[in-house]
């Protein structure tokens, strides 16, 4: 039975209180509803019904996961459809400053943590509520179960003189928590492949190709591991690329695990490409 969110019953959770506020919302990429829509599509759904969006926030790795490395900063932009702001809270900033909370009543907070110290999205929640509390604002902080189950601990408890952006507070390592439980996806979707969805994913390679640069991607998540078929999904997913970016899709070259003839891929298949991909 899939878990359902706050997320998923917006419209009948929402305090009356709040109704009508100017909100930002923090965010980041497993921010996703239990049908695996993103809360930035959601919120937009509601927006001018429930509340005014006027804003959003993202912590490490970004707003849409373009940073995937340790210690690598992202800088605030203007969303390019919304015309908001997307404030970067691991740059220049790792607690939102009075000039980001500006045009906020309320902060809303929706991020998926798995339950370590380690992980900084608690920090940057615990820096957001700090920086709220100092000017009086609402954070309306949205419920998702931990993953480690929450209940269960383990590890030692963080040396003060240890305090970092990865333990900001003596706690465990794994800590309890005490709560209430785009056109890549979609032309993947419409494969209707068994047992697997596909959803919008952003990322920036650190080495290899397009190190660097903001790429979108395609995350595939197993929805039916009985119905799954590993293989054969990533042959139709190859095959749709190659249909969708004919000019511009190539094969890796070798050498490939010292072998310089054949294409990498023909090693990993076992037999000539054809034999298994569509001309």
């Amino acid at each position: 039975m899939p878990v359902e969110l706050p997320l998923d019953h917006l419209r009948e959770l929402w305090p009356e209180k709040l109704r009508g506020a100017r909100i930002g919302a923090l965010l980041h990429p497993a921010s996703v509803s239990a049908k695996l829509e993103h809360a930035s599509h959601i919120l937009e759904r509601h927006n001018r019904e429930l509340f005014r969006l006027t804003a959003f926030f993202g912590p490490q790795h970004g707003f849409l996961g373009q940073t995937q490395d340790n210690m690598v900063e992202w800088q605030s932009y203007e969303h390019p459809r919304l015309r908001i702001p997307v404030y970067s809270l691991y740059g220049e900033h790792r607690e939102p400053s009075a000039e980001m909370l500006h045009d906020i009543d309320v902060l809303v907070v929706d991020l998926q943590d798995v339950g370590a110290r380690y992980y900084t999205f608690i920090w940057t929640l615990f820096l957001c509520m700090r920086a709220c509390e100092k000017i009086g604002l609402q954070v309306v902080v949205l419920d998702r179960p931990n993953p480690i189950n929450g209940v269960l601990t383990e590890g030692p408890v963080l040396n003060a003189k240890y305090a970092s952006f990865v333990g900001m507070h003596p706690i465990q390592v794994r800590h309890g928590r005490i709560i209430k439980a785009e056109n890549l996806c979609s032309e993947l979707n419409k494969l209707r492949l068994p047992g697997a969805f596909f959803r919008e994913v952003y990322f920036q390679p650190t080495f290899h190709k397009f190190a660097g640069e903001l790429c979108g991607g395609a995350q595939l998540h197993v929805t039916d591991r009985d119905k799954f078929q590993p293989f054969a999904t990533a042959v139709e997913v190859i095959n749709r690329v190659r249909k969708m970016y004919s000019r511009h899709f190539q094969w890796k070259q070798p050498p490939y695990e010292y072998e310089s003839k054949r294409l990498p891929i023909e090693v990993l298949i076992g037999g000539p490409v054809e034999s298994v991909f569509a001309d």
